[in-house]
């Protein structure tokens, strides 16, 4: 049977020595869809019953595969290596370090993060997300409830009350309780928000309702619209006539200048 590889295109964005777990899982997935995962683990890994020849056509696809999804400065370290099992070690060991300094470093990272009021919780989640998963690639000792209460305690200070509810009468919490109460209570608040503007827009409409069909929104008086209003006629006439008398001494202080 012939090896089978998609010619489906897609698409990721580069990897320039950040997010090195984002991309990684990128790329898994990519050479899932295109048939090339198993080279990663060597050419015994492929099935007997392919050639020699298919069997190295498959493995350079997999070296050209990742190679165009790495960006220049990436390609510098790695360049020279000549099979996807060696470059894909090769990029673990140079951006997935799992060193001491690294793993504190990320440690303290998560444990400081704090959300600014204002910030959606959407971006704050995500933020935190992006943290979890590189200390998640150098440190799988962390608990599932310890990255919950990182969670919570991270959250700005309007959300202490929401705090003390997930924290207090619980047997258990996980991060995706977390999570999901999070959501939920952002969703109530856009809804909420949106409810009071509503309730804004329908009590002007309600208070122009009120008034009668030939009630002037000016005065308030029966009999004519606004458009009509002798008080609004008036005070304009007084003003066109204020404005007037300033303009003619204007002109008499040119003329006194000219003369």
């Amino acid at each position: 049977m012939k090896p089978y590889v998609s010619s489906m295109k897609v698409d990721i964005e580069k990897f320039d020595g950040n997010d090195f777990g984002i991309w990684q899982l990128k790329m898994r997935a990519l050479l899932v869809q295109q048939g090339l995962l198993k080279t990663l683990k060597g050419v015994k890994a492929l099935p007997d019953s392919w050639t020699d020849e298919e069997k190295e056509d498959v493995m350079e696809q997999a070296l050209g595969a990742i190679l165009l999804t790495l960006s220049n400065e990436v390609l510098r370290e790695v360049g020279s290596i000549k099979s996807a099992p060696e470059l894909w070690i090769k990029l673990e060991s140079l951006y997935m370090t799992k060193s001491l300094a690294k793993r504190l470093y990320l440690k303290k990272s998560l444990h400081t993060l704090r959300m600014d009021e204002g910030t959606s919780i959407h971006k704050h989640v995500d933020e935190f997300n992006k943290l979890m998963m590189d200390l998640k690639n150098v440190d799988n000792q962390i608990s599932d409830e310890d990255y919950a209460i990182t969670l919570l305690c991270s959250l700005s200070p309007s959300y202490e009350h929401f705090v003390d509810t997930m924290l207090f009468g619980r047997e258990s919490l996980s991060l995706e309780d977390v999570k999901v109460a999070l959501n939920s209570k952002e969703l109530k608040n856009k809804v909420s928000d949106t409810q009071d503007g509503a309730l804004v827009v329908q009590g002007r409409n309600k208070e122009r309702s009120n008034l009668g069909k030939n009630t002037c929104s000016y005065c308030y008086k029966d009999g004519h619209w606004k458009v009509d209003c002798p008080k609004l006629k008036g005070k304009k006439k007084l003003f066109d006539k204020s404005f007037a008398s300033v303009d003619a001494n204007i002109a008499e202080d040119r003329c006194s200048e000219l003369l």
